[in-house]
């Protein structure tokens, strides 16, 4: 027969390690779709008519024949592209590197030193997450 109190231990040791798996693990994601559209077309501060960056649209088209890309991929599939990009990468990491070290990956052979480098220091972190969100909704199956 068992005793309670070495069932007790058991089962404190199991959730003691079953927390401590959870300490490495990410953060969960937490971008709003519907709020990245309106950073992204420049509707919602700090991307909007007032600020001096430019809009993530007035370089990156985000649908599929619409106006042609000015200097920058078209966008209305890197939520396909996007986890396959960089091998071993997430579609997340490599979209967050995209708007915050644009040169640390150059897809399609654009040039170092094009994209707009100042969006770490103007977006907040919620910002950020809400951008990705909406590239990641942008799915239509046409790379242009």
């Amino acid at each position: 027969m068992r005793s309670p109190h070495l069932a007790r231990c058991a089962a404190l040791l199991i959730c003691a390690l079953l927390i401590g798996c959870g300490e490495n693990a990410a953060p969960a994601f937490r971008g709003d779709a519907e709020r990245g559209r309106l950073l992204y077309y420049g509707e919602l501060a700090p991307l909007d008519v007032n600020s001096n960056a430019p809009r993530c649209i007035d370089c990156h088209p985000d649908s599929v024949g619409g106006q042609p890309a000015i200097m920058g991929n078209n966008l209305s599939n890197i939520g396909n592209r996007a986890a396959v990009t960089v091998p071993e990468q997430d579609a997340i990491t490599y979209l967050r590197e995209a708007i915050l070290d644009p040169d640390k990956y150059l897809a399609g052979g654009f040039q170092e030193g094009i994209h707009y480098r100042e969006y770490g220091q103007i977006l907040s972190d919620q910002d950020v997450d809400d951008l990705i969100a909406y590239m990641l909704s942008l799915k239509s199956g046409v790379d242009e």
